[in-house]
């Protein structure tokens, strides 16, 4: 149960079954909520002096979400084990109002304008995913995997959005248009692993394959022409391909105080988007090699010296690449952006550990980073949010990690990351602009085992961050402090918690865009204040919990 300004929560049952080699583990949980976020949009234009202010506070209910999950093992022999796991999410309905008043003041801070806009809307999300895996080992040396996974991916949103206009020196007026946007996603995936273990030496190998292909139509409809019609020129088609085939391999040698370990990932990507309004057809193929190194050396007194160096690459969510746009109201909406580009990041890490002391310096680069922007349009006044690529971003800093066990019942947690960061972007008049930026991250807590016998636990802890970056945006400090006791009751049948996080309402930020005709920024609290109510009992043996989880692959965490 949780409840912060309103309540949500979440109920079901998990099974196990274990005899000779099956093993079998299903789940079913219901949950429903009301959810809730707070915000305030204020745009100056400087062209005609005006500055506009929304209060746009998000109120969505959901009572019928159903997450489903069965997974089954089997021992075929001594040598081969096979795994199967079905993960289901059914949520027919989320809906809510939005009710967001706008006034518009002149550069004598009298409000000559206004318009109010009702947002009624709902949604509906349904996801399906299957994964397949056989392990075999070939001999006491090596073995063998084989992973599948199949996930479809389902979701319709409708709006009704209604507005009021109250323009100075014009004539009262009513505007009315309706959205309908479709979207679904089919992903494949294999890949089979091979690893091999012989005294100092590990060598892992694989190939992998992964398609996917979405669909997305966005139906669009306004009343403009004194009746609702059919508007073809703000509605969209958009369907994407992705091919992606990789093959990979690493070696790791260890050598008394030494442990050495390199890798080489090749990729190629083929993928083709088509956008039906205006009709623009995207295409890429590309092969990129992703090298890894590591080095560590352990000293006699166990202290702990290691460099790494690593490039990978990061693909944007599926949702990012449909251009539909999704309105909050007249005059504001989101658009994703079919041209994104994968994120390339190369990462630099000197890294020391010794009696849990853990310290990490480290660099960071990425080529074309992914993120959602702002920015204002002067002439039909439209605050757009987009999500798309920046030129190249870098960062540099240190973290250092601590766990202090000063009593056998008192622990201590120090967690701290000083990083400089800095972001290159182009603005809307084409000049390279960069916003940078010192950042902390602070995470300090502090444990106690109030009866060991019982697991009877407290701890308190606290969250800082300084002001960041991302893109365009200026992101403000924040900070929170949260409380949690957990307690095991019925000889350790009955486990009890209690979390109560952003004690005192700290949460809120405020994300500020401000460079060349650029001036406008939001406020915005997601509802982080409340208190968590968990209660679990367990029936039966619990021993048999052991049923292998077969682990995500990339591509599913885009969805």
């Amino acid at each position: 149960y949780v409840q912060t300004q309103y309540a949500k929560g979440n109920v079901g049952i998990s099974q196990f079954y274990k005899k000779d080699k099956l093993s079998v583990m299903g789940s079913y949980y219901r949950g429903a909520g009301t959810y809730f976020r707070e915000g305030t949009d204020y745009v100056n234009y400087q062209e005609d002096q005006t500055r506009w202010i929304s209060t746009m506070n998000r109120k969505d209910k959901n009572n019928n979400q159903n997450t489903v999950n069965f997974n089954i093992e089997y021992e075929a022999d001594s040598l081969t084990n096979i795994s199967l796991n079905y993960s289901g999410y059914f949520s027919p309905k989320s809906f809510g109002t939005y009710h967001v008043p706008t006034l518009i003041y002149n550069n004598q801070d009298i409000a000559e304008s206004n318009y109010l806009t009702i947002n009624d809307h709902h949604s509906r999300s349904i996801n399906n995913s299957l994964s397949f895996q056989i392990d075999r080992k070939l001999n006491k040396n090596s073995s063998l995997s084989w992973i599948n996974y199949f996930t479809g991916n389902n979701s319709r949103k409708y709006q009704n959005v209604l507005t009021y206009l109250d323009f100075v020196n014009q004539t009262p007026e009513e505007r009315n248009f309706l959205t309908n946007n479709k979207s679904n996603i089919q992903l494949y995936s294999t890949q089979f692993d091979y690893q091999w273990k012989k005294d100092k030496f590990e060598l892992e190998s694989g190939v992998k394959y992964s398609f996917v292909k979405t669909n997305s139509q966005l139906d669009f409809s306004d009343n403009e022409n004194g009746q609702f019609e059919y508007r073809p020129e703000k509605s969209n088609i958009f369907d994407y391909k992705e091919q992606n085939f990789a093959l990979y391999s690493s070696l790791a040698y260890n050598l008394d105080k030494w442990s050495f370990k390199g890798g080489l990932r090749a990729e190629m990507t083929d993928l083709e988007g088509v956008v039906s309004e205006p009709h623009e057809i995207n295409k890429n193929n590309y092969w990129s090699l992703f090298p890894t190194a590591y080095v560590q050396y352990t000293t006699e007194n166990k202290q702990e010296f290691g460099f790494s160096y690593g490039k990978r690459i990061s693909r944007p969510s599926y949702y990012w690449l449909n251009p539909a746009k999704s309105y909050y109201n007249l005059f504001s909406y989101f658009q994703g952006d079919p041209k994104l580009k994968a994120t390339i990041i190369h990462n630099l890490n000197l890294t020391y550990s010794w009696k849990e002391w853990n310290v990490d310096l480290y660099y960071r680069k990425e080529l074309y980073p992914s993120m959602e922007i702002s920015f204002q349009e002067p002439s039909s006044n439209n605050l757009i949010y987009y999500f798309t690529n920046i030129e190249k971003g870098q960062a540099y800093g240190l973290s250092v990690y601590k766990n202090f066990q000063i009593k056998p019942w008192w622990n201590l947690v120090l967690s701290e990351n000083l990083e400089h960061n800095e972001n290159y972007f182009k603005g809307v008049d084409d000049i390279l602009y960069k916003n940078k930026v010192w950042n902390w991250v602070s995470n300090i807590s502090t444990s106690f085992t109030l009866d060991k016998n019982n697991d009877w636990k407290m701890e308190v802890g606290h969250n800082y961050y300084s002001p960041g970056i991302q893109g365009t945006f200026r992101i403000s400090e924040c900070w929170s402090a949260y409380f949690v006791m957990s307690r095991k009751f019925f000889n350790k049948r009955l486990e009890a918690s209690f979390v109560f996080n952003d004690i005192f309402r700290t949460m809120e930020q405020k994300i500020s865009t401000k460079y060349a005709n650029q001036d406008n920024y939001f406020l915005d609290y997601q509802d982080t204040q409340g208190f968590t109510l968990s209660l679990k009992f367990n029936f039966g043996n619990q021993s048999v919990k052991n049923v292998k989880t077969i682990k995500k692959t990339d591509e599913q965490d885009r969805l």
